[in-house]
C-alpha cells in the first residue's frame, strides 16, 4: 500500500523548474506524453536524463502510475496547469490566491494598481496575471474600456515577473500574450496607432519564447483582426496560413473553425462572398456537433449571410432552411436578423420589415445600439427598395443617433456623415446604401 498523493504532493512531487522538475517539464522527447502518466512513465524509461531526473523525485513510482485516486489528482493539476499554461506544478498554487488579489486590486483604479504591483512583490504572480488577461478577453466585446484596464494591468504584471521564477522563455510567451491583449482592445477602441506598437512588442517577446506555435497562432490571430480593420486583407491572409496550419497541426477544431471564420471576413472586405460563404462552411465542418454548436450555428449564420451579399439568394435559402435551432437569446436575434436580409433579397420587403423589428426590439431591450443602428440601416435599405424616401431618412437619421449612443468608433460616424450629406443633397443611391452599411457593419468592435 502506499499513501495516495493529493493535487498539493504532486505539486510538490512534480518538479521544480530549477531543479530536477524543468528536466522533467522540458524534455522535447517526454514532456508531450505528461498528460498520460503511464505514457509518459513508459517514456522516461528509455531517456536517461528523465530517468535520472525520476530517481530524484521519489513519491513518483510505478504503484503511483497504477493507482486510480493517484491519476485523478494527477488529471486535476493538468487542468490547472492548462488553465495557467506553465509547465510547473508550483505554479499551480497561484489559482488559490489569484482571485483574492485580483479582487484587492480591483477595487483601486488603475494607475492605483500599477503602483500596488511597482510596490509589492506579493501581486507580481503568475496566476494573477492570468487572472487579469482572462478578464480581458471576458471584457473586450460588452466593456472594452474595462477590458483595456485589464490588458494595461496584466501587461505591468507580466512585465515585473521575475524570469528566475518562471523560467525565461514561457515568461516571454505570456508577455507576449498580454501585449498582444493589450493591443486588441486598442484595436477594439480604434486606437489603431497604439495597437500596433504593441503588436510589435508582443512579437518581440514571440521570439524569445518556447516556440511552440501555441502564443504565435493567438497573436497572429489577433492581429489578422487588426489588419482586417485597417483593410490590409493580404497581409491578414498571410498571417491566418500561419494560424490555420497550427490549429490543424494540433487538431484543434474550434480554433480551426474561428481562424477559418476570419478567413471568412478576410474574403469578404476583398469582395469575395462566395469563397467567404465557403470558408464559414468549412469552419462548421470542422466542429463538434454538440460541443461547439454554438458556434457551428454561427458558421452556418455567417454562410448565409455571404450568400445574400453574394447574391446567390437561392443557396442562401437552401441554408437558411436547414439551420440548426439557434441556442440563447443572442443567436436568435441574430438569425431574425439574416432572416430579414434573406426576405429582402427574395423581394419580400414587407416580411423583411417585420423581421428586422422583432430583432431591433431584442436589441433595444439588450441595450445594443450598435446592432440596433445596423439594423436600422437595413430598414433604411428596406425604404429605398419599397420607394418610400421619407421612411428611408428618418431610419438612416436614427441609425446615425444610435451609433453617437453606442460609442462608435470615428470612422463609422464619418461614414454615416457621408450618407446623411448624400441625402440631403439629394444623391443617395442604392449602391451607396449598401456600401455604407457593410462599412459601418465591418467596423463594429468584435
Amino acid at each position: 500500500m502506499h499513501e495516495c498523493l493529493s493535487v498539493q504532493d504532486w505539486i510538490k512531487a512534480w518538479g521544480d523548474p530549477e531543479k530536477e522538475g524543468k528536466q522533467l517539464a522540458m524534455c522535447e522527447r517526454c514532456a508531450p506524453h505528461r498528460h498520460d502518466l503511464a505514457e509518459w512513465y513508459a517514456a522516461v524509461q528509455t531517456c536517461p536524463p528523465c530517468q535520472a531526473a525520476l530517481e530524484a523525485a521519489p513519491l513518483i513510482a510505478e504503484e503511483v502510475v497504477n493507482c486510480p485516486r493517484c491519476m485523478d489528482s494527477f488529471a486535476k493539476l493538468h487542468e490547472i496547469l492548462d488553465e495557467l499554461e506553465h509547465f510547473d506544478p508550483a505554479v499551480a498554487s497561484e489559482v488559490l490566491t489569484a482571485e483574492e488579489l485580483f479582487g484587492r486590486l480591483t477595487r483601486l483604479s488603475v494607475s492605483e494598481q500599477l503602483a500596488r504591483i511597482t510596490d509589492d512583490v506579493r501581486y507580481r504572480q503568475w496566476g494573477l496575471c492570468h487572472r487579469f488577461l482572462h478578464e480581458t478577453r471576458q471584457q473586450w466585446c460588452a466593456t472594452p474600456e474595462l477590458a483595456n484596464d485589464r490588458a494595461t494591468v496584466a501587461v505591468a504584471l507580466a512585465d515585473l515577473l521575475d524570469p528566475g521564477t518562471y523560467h525565461p522563455e514561457w515568461l516571454a510567451d505570456l508577455r507576449a500574450k498580454a501585449h498582444a491583449y493589450l493591443a486588441n482592445t486598442c484595436r477594439i477602441l480604434a486606437d489603431f496607432p497604439h495597437a500596433e506598437r504593441e503588436f510589435l512588442t508582443a512579437e518581440y517577446h514571440l521570439r524569445r519564447g518556447v516556440g511552440s506555435g501555441r502564443y504565435q497562432a493567438e497573436v497572429f490571430s489577433l492581429k489578422a483582426s487588426l489588419l482586417v480593420d485597417q483593410e490590409r486583407f493580404v497581409e491578414a491572409g498571410a498571417l491566418l496560413d500561419v494560424v490555420e496550419a497550427f490549429y490543424r497541426r494540433a487538431e484543434d477544431g474550434r480554433s480551426l473553425a474561428r481562424t477559418l471564420l476570419q478567413r471568412a471576413m478576410v474574403a469578404a472586405g476583398q469582395g469575395d462572398f462566395t469563397s467567404a460563404a465557403q470558408e464559414c462552411g468549412k469552419a462548421a465542418a470542422s466542429l463538434h456537433p454538440r460541443r461547439d454548436a454554438r458556434l457551428a450555428v454561427l458558421a452556418r449564420q455567417n454562410a448565409v449571410h455571404y450568400f445574400i451579399q453574394a447574391g446567390d439568394v437561392e443557396r442562401a435559402r437552401e441554408l437558411f432552411d436547414v439551420l440548426p435551432p439557434a441556442e440563447g437569446r443572442s443567436m436568435a436575434l441574430r438569425r431574425k436578423w439574416v432572416e430579414g436580409d434573406l426576405l429582402r433579397a427574395e423581394g419580400r420587403h414587407l416580411q423583411a420589415l417585420d423581421a428586422y423589428q422583432e430583432a431591433r426590439r431584442g436589441y433595444a431591450d439588450d441595450g445594443r445600439h450598435y446592432y440596433m443602428a445596423l439594423i436600422a440601416l437595413e430598414e433604411s435599405l428596406t425604404a429605398f427598395d419599397l420607394g418610400d424616401a421619407t421612411e428611408m431618412i428618418a431610419r438612416a437619421e436614427e441609425a446615425s443617433v444610435l451609433l453617437v449612443k453606442a460609442a462608435a468608433k470615428h470612422q463609422a460616424l464619418a461614414v454615416i456623415r457621408v450618407l446623411l450629406s448624400a441625402i440631403e443633397r439629394g444623391s443617395v443611391d442604392r449602391a451607396t446604401l449598401v456600401a455604407v452599411t457593410r462599412r459601418v457593419a465591418a467596423l463594429k468592435p468584435s
